[in-house]
């Protein structure tokens, strides 16, 4: 399984977001190709 956003503060908190987003991303495309 896939954890996104571990909600911790960092200075690169930008590109957390942009990781979190990738990954939520990610799940929808797995669920897609899952149905």
């Amino acid at each position: 399984m896939l954890l996104c956003g571990t909600g911790r503060k960092t200075k690169a908190n930008q590109e957390g977001e942009r990781k979190r987003r990738s990954c939520i991303e990610m799940k929808k495309r797995r669920i897609i190709s899952s149905i």
